[in-house]
Protein backbone atom coordinates (compact mmCIF):
# COMPACT_ATOMS: atom_id res chain seq x y z
CA UNK A 1 0.00 0.00 0.00
CA UNK A 2 1.29 3.50 -0.84
CA UNK A 3 1.63 6.35 1.50
CA UNK A 4 1.61 9.39 0.32
CA UNK A 5 3.82 11.99 2.52
CA UNK A 6 3.61 15.70 2.51
CA UNK A 7 5.65 17.70 0.42
CA UNK A 8 6.74 19.82 4.12
CA UNK A 9 7.14 18.74 7.46
CA UNK A 10 6.85 22.02 9.26
CA UNK A 11 8.94 21.37 12.92
CA UNK A 12 7.97 24.16 15.79
CA UNK A 13 9.53 23.35 19.54
CA UNK A 14 7.13 25.27 22.04
CA UNK A 15 8.65 26.15 25.56
CA UNK A 16 6.33 28.62 27.55
CA UNK A 17 5.17 30.70 24.59
CA UNK A 18 1.25 30.62 25.58
CA UNK A 19 1.25 34.45 24.95
CA UNK A 20 2.04 33.91 21.47
CA UNK A 21 1.35 30.48 20.24
CA UNK A 22 -2.00 31.15 18.73
CA UNK A 23 -0.81 33.70 16.07
CA UNK A 24 1.99 31.05 15.30
CA UNK A 25 -0.15 28.46 14.87
CA UNK A 26 -2.93 29.61 12.99
CA UNK A 27 -0.41 30.99 10.84
CA UNK A 28 0.70 27.93 9.74
CA UNK A 29 -2.44 25.93 9.48
CA UNK A 30 -3.76 29.16 7.41
CA UNK A 31 -0.83 28.33 4.62
CA UNK A 32 -2.13 28.13 1.09
CA UNK A 33 -0.24 25.32 0.55
CA UNK A 34 -2.04 22.69 2.70
CA UNK A 35 0.14 19.31 1.78
CA UNK A 36 2.28 19.64 5.14
CA UNK A 37 2.45 18.19 8.07
CA UNK A 38 2.95 20.43 11.43
CA UNK A 39 5.26 19.00 14.43
CA UNK A 40 5.10 20.45 17.08
CA UNK A 41 7.00 19.24 20.38
CA UNK A 42 5.96 21.02 23.33
CA UNK A 43 9.80 21.06 25.63
CA UNK A 44 8.23 20.76 29.16
CA UNK A 45 6.32 23.84 29.17
CA UNK A 46 5.02 25.11 32.58
CA UNK A 47 2.24 27.66 31.27
CA UNK A 48 -0.63 27.23 29.09
CA UNK A 49 1.46 26.10 26.34
CA UNK A 50 -0.09 22.27 26.06
CA UNK A 51 -3.22 22.80 26.66
CA UNK A 52 -3.28 25.26 24.03
CA UNK A 53 -1.61 22.55 21.49
CA UNK A 54 -3.82 20.15 22.67
CA UNK A 55 -7.04 22.05 21.20
CA UNK A 56 -5.41 22.82 17.86
CA UNK A 57 -4.78 18.72 17.38
CA UNK A 58 -7.90 17.90 18.34
CA UNK A 59 -9.13 20.75 15.83
CA UNK A 60 -6.59 19.95 12.68
CA UNK A 61 -5.35 16.20 11.71
CA UNK A 62 -2.36 17.91 10.47
CA UNK A 63 -1.03 18.76 13.79
CA UNK A 64 1.32 15.79 15.30
CA UNK A 65 1.95 17.11 18.93
CA UNK A 66 4.41 15.61 21.01
CA UNK A 67 4.83 16.52 24.96
CA UNK A 68 8.43 16.20 26.60
CA UNK A 69 10.81 16.63 29.58
CA UNK A 70 12.34 19.58 29.17
CA UNK A 71 15.04 18.85 27.37
CA UNK A 72 16.36 22.15 25.44
CA UNK A 73 15.71 23.52 21.41
CA UNK A 74 18.97 21.20 19.76
CA UNK A 75 17.09 18.25 21.68
CA UNK A 76 13.97 19.14 20.41
CA UNK A 77 14.49 20.33 16.83
CA UNK A 78 16.51 17.10 16.23
CA UNK A 79 13.77 15.30 17.80
CA UNK A 80 11.48 17.12 15.57
CA UNK A 81 13.87 16.37 12.42
CA UNK A 82 14.18 12.36 12.99
CA UNK A 83 10.01 11.98 13.06
CA UNK A 84 9.65 14.13 9.72
CA UNK A 85 8.65 12.37 6.64
CA UNK A 86 8.47 15.60 3.85
CA UNK A 87 10.34 16.01 1.31
CA UNK A 88 11.54 19.10 3.16
CA UNK A 89 11.68 20.54 6.56
CA UNK A 90 10.55 24.19 7.67
CA UNK A 91 11.33 25.24 10.65
CA UNK A 92 8.68 27.71 12.91
CA UNK A 93 8.91 29.73 15.90
CA UNK A 94 6.42 29.80 18.82
CA UNK A 95 6.52 33.50 19.00
CA UNK A 96 6.65 34.71 14.97
CA UNK A 97 3.99 34.37 12.59
CA UNK A 98 4.48 32.38 8.93
CA UNK A 99 2.61 34.70 6.25
CA UNK A 100 0.24 33.05 4.30
CA UNK A 101 2.30 31.80 0.75
CA UNK A 102 5.60 30.98 2.65
CA UNK A 103 5.26 27.46 2.12
CA UNK A 104 4.15 27.46 -1.18
CA UNK A 105 6.69 30.11 -2.95
CA UNK A 106 9.29 27.88 -0.74
CA UNK A 107 8.40 24.87 -2.13
CA UNK A 108 8.06 26.11 -5.44
CA UNK A 109 11.43 27.15 -5.08
CA UNK A 110 13.16 24.33 -3.96
CA UNK A 111 11.18 22.21 -6.47
CA UNK A 112 12.42 24.18 -9.33
CA UNK A 113 16.33 24.64 -8.29
CA UNK A 114 17.43 20.72 -6.67
CA UNK A 115 20.94 22.20 -5.98
CA UNK A 116 19.72 24.44 -3.28
CA UNK A 117 19.88 22.76 -0.03
CA UNK A 118 18.74 25.38 2.40
CA UNK A 119 16.77 28.09 1.74
CA UNK A 120 14.86 31.17 3.66
CA UNK A 121 13.76 34.41 3.08
CA UNK A 122 13.18 38.00 4.12
CA UNK A 123 11.40 38.93 7.62
CA UNK A 124 9.42 41.66 9.14
CA UNK A 125 10.67 42.61 12.25
CA UNK A 126 7.58 43.60 14.96
CA UNK A 127 6.90 44.28 18.76
CA UNK A 128 10.12 45.95 19.82
CA UNK A 129 11.75 46.88 16.45
CA UNK A 130 10.05 47.61 13.35
CA UNK A 131 12.36 47.04 10.91
CA UNK A 132 12.91 44.69 7.63
CA UNK A 133 15.86 42.23 7.38
CA UNK A 134 16.97 41.52 3.82
CA UNK A 135 18.94 38.72 3.74
CA UNK A 136 20.89 38.35 0.47
CA UNK A 137 19.68 35.60 -2.13
CA UNK A 138 23.27 34.56 -3.69
CA UNK A 139 25.09 31.09 -1.92
CA UNK A 140 28.43 32.89 -2.47
CA UNK A 141 27.57 35.91 -0.83
CA UNK A 142 25.32 33.93 2.10
CA UNK A 143 28.64 31.18 2.82
CA UNK A 144 31.37 34.63 3.51
CA UNK A 145 28.74 36.28 5.29
CA UNK A 146 29.11 33.19 7.88
CA UNK A 147 32.37 33.93 8.42
CA UNK A 148 31.25 37.80 10.01
CA UNK A 149 29.11 36.12 12.91
CA UNK A 150 25.67 36.05 10.97
CA UNK A 151 24.02 33.14 10.00
CA UNK A 152 22.97 33.68 6.36
CA UNK A 153 19.14 32.93 7.12
CA UNK A 154 16.58 33.99 9.63
CA UNK A 155 16.43 30.65 11.43
CA UNK A 156 12.10 30.59 11.41
CA UNK A 157 12.61 31.29 7.56
CA UNK A 158 14.48 28.00 7.08
CA UNK A 159 13.28 25.10 4.86
CA UNK A 160 15.81 22.44 3.75
CA UNK A 161 15.99 18.56 2.24
CA UNK A 162 14.86 16.56 4.72
CA UNK A 163 17.54 13.99 3.82
CA UNK A 164 20.00 17.07 4.50
CA UNK A 165 19.00 18.38 8.01
CA UNK A 166 18.90 14.51 8.75
CA UNK A 167 22.42 14.27 7.95
CA UNK A 168 23.75 17.34 9.70
CA UNK A 169 21.10 17.94 12.18
CA UNK A 170 21.97 20.56 14.97
CA UNK A 171 24.90 20.28 17.37
CA UNK A 172 24.92 20.98 21.27
CA UNK A 173 29.05 22.20 20.49
CA UNK A 174 27.09 25.40 19.48
CA UNK A 175 24.50 26.55 22.09
CA UNK A 176 22.09 29.53 21.41
CA UNK A 177 23.24 29.64 17.71
CA UNK A 178 23.16 25.96 16.61
CA UNK A 179 21.33 27.19 13.35
CA UNK A 180 25.16 28.71 12.31
CA UNK A 181 26.97 25.93 13.43
CA UNK A 182 24.16 23.86 10.84
CA UNK A 183 25.46 25.85 8.26
CA UNK A 184 28.62 25.93 8.73
CA UNK A 185 29.11 22.05 8.72
CA UNK A 186 26.80 21.97 5.67
CA UNK A 187 28.71 24.48 3.72
CA UNK A 188 31.94 22.58 4.55
CA UNK A 189 30.92 18.99 4.01
CA UNK A 190 27.65 18.72 1.68
CA UNK A 191 27.36 19.57 -1.87
CA UNK A 192 24.44 21.66 -1.91
CA UNK A 193 23.50 25.75 -2.37
CA UNK A 194 22.27 28.06 -0.15
CA UNK A 195 19.43 30.84 -1.13
CA UNK A 196 16.97 33.34 -0.06
CA UNK A 197 14.22 34.39 -1.24
CA UNK A 198 13.76 38.05 -1.78
CA UNK A 199 10.39 38.34 -0.36
CA UNK A 200 9.09 38.89 3.39
CA UNK A 201 7.95 35.41 4.23
CA UNK A 202 8.16 36.01 8.15
CA UNK A 203 6.80 38.30 10.95
CA UNK A 204 9.58 37.61 13.28
CA UNK A 205 8.38 38.69 17.01
CA UNK A 206 11.27 40.76 18.99
CA UNK A 207 10.92 40.88 22.86
CA UNK A 208 13.01 40.69 25.94
CA UNK A 209 12.23 36.75 26.57
CA UNK A 210 14.19 35.58 23.40
CA UNK A 211 16.93 33.91 23.16
CA UNK A 212 19.24 36.86 21.52
CA UNK A 213 18.26 38.85 24.57
CA UNK A 214 19.01 36.52 27.26
CA UNK A 215 22.27 34.62 26.40
CA UNK A 216 24.65 37.07 24.55
CA UNK A 217 27.29 36.39 26.24
CA UNK A 218 27.03 32.46 25.32
CA UNK A 219 26.18 33.47 21.85
CA UNK A 220 29.23 35.31 21.59
CA UNK A 221 31.34 32.25 22.85
CA UNK A 222 29.29 30.01 20.55
CA UNK A 223 30.17 32.17 17.62
CA UNK A 224 33.84 32.41 18.52
CA UNK A 225 33.92 28.77 18.21
CA UNK A 226 32.06 28.41 14.46
CA UNK A 227 34.28 31.02 13.15
CA UNK A 228 37.40 29.29 14.21
CA UNK A 229 36.31 25.93 13.14
CA UNK A 230 34.74 27.44 9.65
CA UNK A 231 38.19 29.43 8.77
CA UNK A 232 40.02 25.70 9.63
CA UNK A 233 37.68 23.94 7.20
CA UNK A 234 38.01 25.93 4.44
CA UNK A 235 42.08 25.61 4.88
CA UNK A 236 43.07 28.32 6.78
CA UNK A 237 44.50 29.44 10.36
CA UNK A 238 43.89 31.96 12.76
CA UNK A 239 45.43 32.20 16.26
CA UNK A 240 43.65 33.63 19.15
CA UNK A 241 44.92 37.25 18.45
CA UNK A 242 43.80 37.14 15.40
CA UNK A 243 40.31 35.41 16.49
CA UNK A 244 39.35 38.23 18.86
CA UNK A 245 40.28 41.33 16.31
CA UNK A 246 37.73 39.43 14.20
CA UNK A 247 35.21 39.20 16.49
CA UNK A 248 35.76 42.67 17.28
CA UNK A 249 35.25 43.59 13.30
CA UNK A 250 31.96 41.52 13.35
CA UNK A 251 30.45 43.84 16.05
CA UNK A 252 31.81 47.21 13.44
CA UNK A 253 31.76 49.04 16.83
CA UNK A 254 33.37 52.41 16.71
CA UNK A 255 36.51 53.89 18.72
CA UNK A 256 38.97 52.04 16.60
CA UNK A 257 42.44 53.54 16.00
CA UNK A 258 44.32 53.97 12.67
CA UNK A 259 46.24 51.09 13.88
CA UNK A 260 43.89 48.70 14.66
CA UNK A 261 41.94 49.62 11.59
CA UNK A 262 45.16 48.68 9.72
CA UNK A 263 45.41 45.48 11.73
CA UNK A 264 41.78 44.56 10.43
CA UNK A 265 42.82 45.25 6.86
CA UNK A 266 45.49 43.55 6.65
CA UNK A 267 44.18 40.41 8.32
CA UNK A 268 41.01 40.65 6.19
CA UNK A 269 43.86 40.88 3.14
CA UNK A 270 45.30 37.26 5.11
CA UNK A 271 42.04 35.66 5.23
CA UNK A 272 41.58 36.26 1.66
CA UNK A 273 44.61 34.47 0.68
CA UNK A 274 44.29 31.80 2.88
CA UNK A 275 40.57 30.70 1.43
CA UNK A 276 39.92 31.76 -1.88
CA UNK A 277 40.74 28.49 -3.53
CA UNK A 278 37.47 27.22 -1.33
CA UNK A 279 35.87 30.14 -0.81
CA UNK A 280 36.26 32.93 -3.36
CA UNK A 281 34.55 36.34 -2.30
CA UNK A 282 32.92 36.76 -5.69
CA UNK A 283 30.57 39.75 -3.86
CA UNK A 284 33.43 41.76 -2.07
CA UNK A 285 32.23 40.82 1.36
CA UNK A 286 35.44 41.50 3.12
CA UNK A 287 36.15 45.09 0.84
CA UNK A 288 32.66 45.49 2.52
CA UNK A 289 32.85 44.27 6.31
CA UNK A 290 36.18 46.49 6.19
CA UNK A 291 34.73 49.73 4.18
CA UNK A 292 32.07 49.69 6.79
CA UNK A 293 34.36 49.59 9.93
CA UNK A 294 36.93 52.71 8.15
CA UNK A 295 33.37 54.61 7.54
CA UNK A 296 31.43 53.76 11.08
CA UNK A 297 35.18 55.33 12.62
CA UNK A 298 34.99 58.18 10.20
CA UNK A 299 38.75 57.39 8.73
CA UNK A 300 39.23 58.54 5.54
CA UNK A 301 42.87 58.50 5.75
CA UNK A 302 42.72 54.25 6.72
CA UNK A 303 40.64 53.67 3.45
CA UNK A 304 43.12 55.25 1.36
CA UNK A 305 46.44 53.30 2.84
CA UNK A 306 45.23 50.19 2.30
CA UNK A 307 43.39 51.13 -0.92
CA UNK A 308 46.48 48.34 -2.86
CA UNK A 309 45.09 45.63 -0.84
CA UNK A 310 42.11 45.75 -1.43
CA UNK A 311 41.92 47.16 -4.98
CA UNK A 312 39.47 49.73 -4.68
CA UNK A 313 38.65 51.69 -8.04
CA UNK A 314 38.36 55.48 -8.91
CA UNK A 315 34.45 54.42 -8.57
CA UNK A 316 34.60 53.04 -4.77
CA UNK A 317 37.13 56.29 -4.00
CA UNK A 318 33.93 59.00 -5.01
CA UNK A 319 31.51 56.55 -3.23
CA UNK A 320 33.61 56.43 0.10
CA UNK A 321 33.58 60.31 -0.08
CA UNK A 322 30.14 60.83 -0.64
CA UNK A 323 29.36 58.74 1.88
CA UNK A 324 31.78 60.74 4.43
CA UNK A 325 29.64 63.48 3.62
CA UNK A 326 26.58 62.37 3.85
CA UNK A 327 27.44 61.20 7.79
CA UNK A 328 29.04 64.64 8.13
CA UNK A 329 25.53 65.84 6.83
CA UNK A 330 23.18 63.96 9.47
CA UNK A 331 25.75 64.75 12.05
CA UNK A 332 25.70 68.17 11.77
CA UNK A 333 28.86 68.98 10.88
Amino acid sequence: MKVNLPAVSVVMPVYNAAAFLVESVESILAQTLNDFEFIVIDDGSSDASLDILKEYEKADHRIRLLHQKNSGVVATLNHGIRLATGRYIARMDADDISLPERLALQVELMDDDPRIGVSGGWVQLFGAKNEVWHHRREDNFIRNMLLFKTSGFSHSTVIARRELLQAYPYDHIYPHVEDTGCWVRIALQANCRFANLPQVLVKYRVHQGQVSEIYRKCQLQSYQTIIRDYIVGLGGKINDEELRLHMSLCEQSKGWTAANLDAAGSWLTKLTKMIQHRLPDHHDCFQEKWLNLCLSNRNFDEIEQVYAAYRFTESDHCLIKERLFLQAAEAGE
